[in-house]
């Protein structure tokens, strides 16, 4: 074919005109490639990573993320097949050989850049893929129950979680309790159902463990709660995922983070652990970022039981020079210690001894872990003293640290 002939002519279609190489090779090359299909494609990708953004579900972001992907492809194939052919018949028109040559190693290159790409993305394109035709590889939603006012969530935050846990809701007015059990899932699931939970103002306890994706979840509960086990934070992670996906979630899940208040230390510390490694933090640190915000009723009696018991097997013991534990008891929400000392209660001012016990004893006692923590939640600390005739003269309760 020569450049006179027929099919060379422009026909002022611009995409069958450069898909034919109709135009020159300057033009094909740095505007139609570089210009048009380069910001054409970078839209593209803008346009995948904002699809979260708009509220969409989860499997509708997915269809559009394939669909867009599909037509990043087009539009490179249609770029390079039109370079490809200008350069191609750029010498017939009278251009520069060199030109041509080098213009058809860019295409070389810039196929093998791709076809590599196209490799790498292979697994985040089938998992992409699975969420598009509603195939999660999680497996089935999360399984929802409720009864007495309380709605259990066990299982993976996989596809269609969170809209049947809107169904269970909308069912059940009256629930006020979520309980979760969840090793994690997809992150948008995790938002819709944060979203849920913020809007009916449900508490939430965890009863198994709760980590990853589980973590956004219990984060919206209005109290927050351990029934027991663990709650662990990671780095998010997506098959196939690249550097820049990696960092775009992270920055996601970061912001999540920080919008419930959590802070910067134990969000990063959070981020930087891999999900072969996860960090599952102690009560403290759960308690002291925020995570958590309440210690159930049930958990108090269960820790006040064994504290006395593991007291009373050491009873009686000294405390200091006059003072010693004679025995502990514990009710639902008090744990009352009693104590003798080696003195009688009628040498004592008994109003300014008990105000100088009561001080120093609640200073030790707010330093202990957990307790003012315990105390926000209901716990009471009592103590009783008797003097050396057995008759009690000391009685208080510490129900706040100050």
């Amino acid at each position: 074919m020569r450049y006179g002939d027929p099919d060379l002519e422009q026909t002022g279609n611009f995409i069958s005109d450069h898909w034919a190489g109709r135009y020159s090779l300057p033009r094909s090359y740095w505007i139609n490639g570089v210009l048009i299909a380069g910001i054409g494609g970078a839209l593209v990708i803008a346009f995948i990573s904002h699809t979260a953004a708009w509220g969409v579900s989860l499997q509708l972001s997915a269809v559009i993320s394939i669909a867009a992907f599909a037509l990043s492809v087009v539009i490179w194939v249609w770029s390079a097949v039109g370079i490809w052919r200008s350069a191609r018949y750029h010498t017939e028109k009278g251009g520069s050989g060199t030109w041509s040559t080098l213009a058809r190693i860019a295409v070389i290159l810039g196929a093998f850049a791709t076809f590599s790409q196209l490799i790498q993305s292979m697994p985040a394109l089938i998992e992409t893929a699975s969420l598009a035709t509603n195939n999660d590889t999680l497996g089935e939603p999360a399984s929802v129950s409720v009864k007495d006012g309380t709605i259990t969530l066990y299982g993976p935050f996989s596809l269609g979680t969170a809209e049947k846990f809107e169904m269970a809701l909308e069912s059940n007015p009256q629930v006020k309790l979520l309980q979760l059990s969840s090793t994690g899932g997809r992150i948008a699931e995790a938002q819709m159902l944060a979203d849920l939970i913020r809007r009916r103002g449900l508490d939430v306890e965890t009863i198994g463990e709760c980590s990853s994706a589980c973590t956004v979840a219990l984060l919206a509960g209005a109290n927050r709660s351990r029934s027991k086990k663990w709650i662990g934070f990671h780095q998010p992670s997506f098959p196939g995922a690249g550097p820049r996906e990696k960092a775009q979630m992270e920055n996601e899940l970061r912001n999540i983070y920080l919008q419930a208040g959590l802070p910067n230390g134990f969000v990063e510390k959070a981020l930087t652990s891999s999900p072969q490694a996860m960090w599952y933090p102690n009560d403290m640190e759960l308690f002291e970022a925020g995570v958590l915000n309440h210690v159930l009723p049930k958990r108090i009696t269960n820790d006040f039981r064994a504290i006395a018991y593991h007291e009373n097997k050491e009873a009686p013991f000294a405390v200091d020079e006059l003072t010693e534990l004679s025995s502990v008891e514990a009710s639902e929400d008090t744990l009352t210690r009693r104590y003798r000392i080696a003195a009688n209660g009628r040498e004592f001012d008994v109003s300014a001894a008990q105000a100088s016990i009561r001080a120093s004893v609640a200073e030790k006692l707010c330093s202990e872990a957990m307790v003012p923590q315990f105390m926000e939640s209901g716990a009471k600390y009592r103590f009783v003293y008797r003097d050396s005739a057995n008759v009690e003269f000391i009685d208080f309760t510490i129900a706040r640290c100050e």
